[in-house]
């Protein structure tokens, strides 16, 4: 009473001075967390532009195998059949020639063959072929498949009996395959030079005669190869303008939307920052208000309180044993009594004294205690290994809220039958984590079901957030819930 009478003397109203300053501290916790608070900001162009870019590529790479595969195929299907209709045609119009030009040859030996003159004839009928037209090559082969003549001398006696060409063409039938530049002529083993369709066609004096040898020409596919090759660049050519055009115009409306996008989020932001704001303020000035009110209920109503039932004992003192309101006064001393109880029970509730008095570790065992008080069936087990004279700041009502929020908020499953309260000070960073479990079964699958766990834990959330920490609650392996706050220290 003395201290408040001198704060009286000078003017100020009881604690005006330290209110001010208390409601700085109250707040300023959150509004500095408030105003650190920041969204991350999803770059739509960007990632629309890489990806667009490289489906255009895929699809570009895609467009260019299937035209490959579609084209390719029927263009060489076009052209054997165009060299196997020029071959047999040369071979008609040598064919009497060549009969007796092979059966002068039947039975030479791949070191005789090379000695065996063409006649002029036919030589110079070879020559105009491979002048004229895109025939570059001719060779003939006896019955053995002994290379008897070719317009490349090098290859006179070569024993092709194994050559796949040869062996169809002797057995009446027509091949031909195309060969492209630098790779390996499945029929004969060599690697050609040129872009060449080889066709083998069976020398026979009629369809179902026998087979007196086989008559090969070689032709010029490079014309053949360029236009696939200009038809190929020029359908993917035109795909990549189409998608090219397309990816600009989607390009411009991934723009825009960005734009609008970026707009919409610079509004949820300011938004967001107000309603955080809001969110700090109020609940600064609610504890605050709370921190006045516990201090005029316990200075002011409970020592009221005390004044009159210090009265109403003299008095009761002073009464006679036999006075009639001797009893009645009695009544009111234990009525008092029992006011000044809850007056004080209810100042403690709204701000425990002993938080301002001794810090935030022997409050939080105070609460403890009295919680186990409160519910019989629940031991709380708690691991506090922060040094007792740590400095927690205005942290220290922030972690005790939610301490107490999340005690009772748990203890509304009635089997819960344990909490476990764990402090630490680790990694930079102060750790608090709650977790409750129990040995009852249906309230462990009643726990694990219980899918709005953020709604519950909204306030604890919030507190943790505004005050620039991160929280996470979770149900444990036990069926129970574990809470976890994490500020950096």
């Amino acid at each position: 009473m003395a201290s408040r009478n001198r704060d009286d003397s000078k003017g100020n109203a009881p604690g005006a001075s330290r209110s001010g300053i208390q409601r700085g501290q109250a707040m300023s916790i959150f509004f500095s967390s408030a105003s650190r608070t920041s969204v991350p900001v999803f770059h739509l162009l960007r990632f629309f532009s890489v990806t667009g870019f490289v489906g255009i590529v895929v699809t570009a790479i895609l467009l260019a195998l299937f035209c490959r595969q579609l084209v390719i195929p029927q263009n060489i299907r076009s052209s054997e059949t165009t060299s196997q209709a020029l071959a047999h045609t040369l071979l008609t119009s040598l064919r009497p020639e060549l009969h007796d030009y092979l059966a002068s040859v039947q039975s030479v030996d791949p070191q005789g063959s090379v000695d065996q003159a063409l006649s002029a004839r036919l030589l110079d009928l070879f020559e105009q072929i491979t002048r004229q037209t895109s025939v570059v090559r001719i060779k003939l082969y006896n019955r053995n498949g002994i290379v008897v003549f070719s317009t490349e001398r090098g290859q006179i006696g070569d024993n092709q009996a194994n050559n796949t060409g040869f062996v169809l063409a002797g057995n009446g039938r027509i091949a031909s395959d195309l060969i492209y530049r630098g790779t390996v002529n499945r029929f004969d083993g060599e690697t050609e030079d040129e872009n060449l369709m080889h066709t083998y066609v069976p020398v026979q004096a009629s369809p179902t005669g026998p087979v007196h040898g086989v008559f090969e020409i070689y032709t010029d596919m490079n014309n053949l190869v360029s236009d696939n090759r200009r038809i190929a660049f020029t359908i993917l050519a035109g795909a990549g303008l189409i998608l090219m055009s397309y990816f600009g115009l989607l390009i411009w409306a991934a723009w825009r939307a960005s734009k609008i996008v970026g707009r919409q989020q610079h509004a949820i932001r300011e938004r967001t920052s107000s309603l955080e704001m809001f969110a700090a303020e109020t609940l600064g000035s609610e504890e605050l208000a709370k921190r006045e009110l516990a201090a005029k209920l316990h200075e002011d109503l409970a020592q009221t309180l005390s004044a009159i039932k210090v009265n109403v004992e003299n008095s009761f003192a002073k009464i006679g044993v036999g006075d009639a309101s001797r009893e009645s006064l009695a009544s009111a001393v234990a009525a008092l009594q029992a006011a000044i109880k809850q007056v004080e029970t209810l100042a403690m509730e709204l701000r425990p004294s002993v938080l301002d008095e001794f810090g935030l570790l022997p409050t939080i065992r105070w609460f403890c205690r009295q919680f186990e008080r409160g519910h019989p069936a629940i031991r709380i087990e708690d691991d506090i290994s922060v040094p007792e004279n740590y400095a927690f700041g205005p942290l220290a009502i922030v972690i005790y809220r939610i301490i107490e929020s999340s005690f009772r908020n748990i203890a509304r499953f009635r089997n819960t039958d344990r909490i476990c309260l764990s402090l630490q000070l680790a990694d930079r960073a102060i750790l608090l984590a709650i977790d409750d479990t129990s040995r009852d079964a249906t309230y462990a699958a009643a726990a694990r079901s219980d899918s709005d766990l953020n709604a519950r834990f909204a306030g604890a959330r919030e507190r943790t957030t505004l005050s620039g920490g991160t929280f996470s609650v979770t149900h444990n392996p036990a069926g129970g819930i574990t809470l976890h706050a994490r500020w950096p220290s």
